[in-house]
C-alpha cells in the first residue's frame, strides 16, 4: 500500500509540475517594452537601423507600423545603395520593369537580417530583427520571393509592416497612447 501512495504522491507532484512548469515559463518570456513616441505623435522614435550588421537603412528618425501595408520603407537613396550591397553579397536579384522598385530574388538564404533599434519610453535601445523570411513574400506563380523593402521619399518618417514583425507581439492601449512590444516565445 506505501508503494501505491509513494505513486501517488509522484504522480501528483508531476501533475503540480506540468501544471506550475508552463506557467512559470510564460513569466520567464521577455517582458512588455513600452516605446518612445515623438510628442503628440504614433511615431516611435528610431535610433538606427541596419540590413546585415553594417550597412544603415536609416537612423535618428520616426517610424509607424502599419498592419495593411506589408513593406518596409527606406530612404530612396539608401534603396539604391542596398541593391549595391545585394551585389556585393552575392544576392542574385532582379527589379521588375512592370511594377517600380519591385525586387525579386529566387532564394532567401543569402539575405541578411534587419535590425531596427527603437527607444523605450526611459531611452533606452530596444533593438528588433526582422528575418528574411519576414521581409519577403513568396509568390507562386514566378516561383521567386518579393522582396518587401521599398524606397520612400519621406525624409523623417516610415512605415513597417505588422508582417514584418511577426515574431513580436505589439499592442497599443489607446488610453495611454503607449506602443508596447513584446517578442514572442520562441517554440
Amino acid at each position: 500500500m506505501s508503494a501505491l501512495k509513494a505513486l501517488l504522491a509522484v504522480s501528483l507532484i508531476a501533475s503540480v509540475l506540468m501544471f506550475i512548469g508552463p506557467y512559470k515559463t510564460n513569466l520567464k518570456e521577455s517582458k512588455k517594452i513600452a516605446l518612445n513616441h515623438q510628442d503628440g505623435s504614433s511615431n516611435l522614435l528610431v535610433k538606427e537601423a541596419y540590413y546585415s550588421d553594417n550597412f544603415p537603412l536609416y537612423g535618428a528618425c520616426f517610424a509607424t507600423f502599419s498592419s495593411t501595408d506589408p513593406y518596409i520603407y527606406i530612404p530612396s537613396i539608401i534603396y539604391d545603395f542596398l541593391l549595391y550591397r545585394l551585389n556585393v553579397d552575392g544576392v542574385d536579384y532582379r527589379t521588375s520593369p512592370i511594377h517600380d522598385y519591385q525586387l525579386r530574388v529566387k532564394k532567401i538564404k543569402k539575405l541578411s537580417d534587419v535590425n531596427i533599434t527603437l527607444l523605450t519610453e526611459g531611452n533606452q535601445p530596444y533593438t528588433i530583427t526582422i528575418k528574411p523570411s519576414q521581409y519577403t513574400r513568396y509568390i507562386k506563380e514566378d516561383g521567386e520571393y518579393e522582396v518587401l523593402i521599398v524606397p520612400s521619399e519621406y525624409t523623417n518618417t516610415y512605415s513597417i509592416s505588422t508582417q514584418a514583425l511577426s515574431s513580436y507581439n505589439i499592442e497599443f492601449d489607446p488610453e495611454t497612447d503607449t506602443t508596447y512590444i513584446q517578442e514572442k516565445k520562441k517554440n
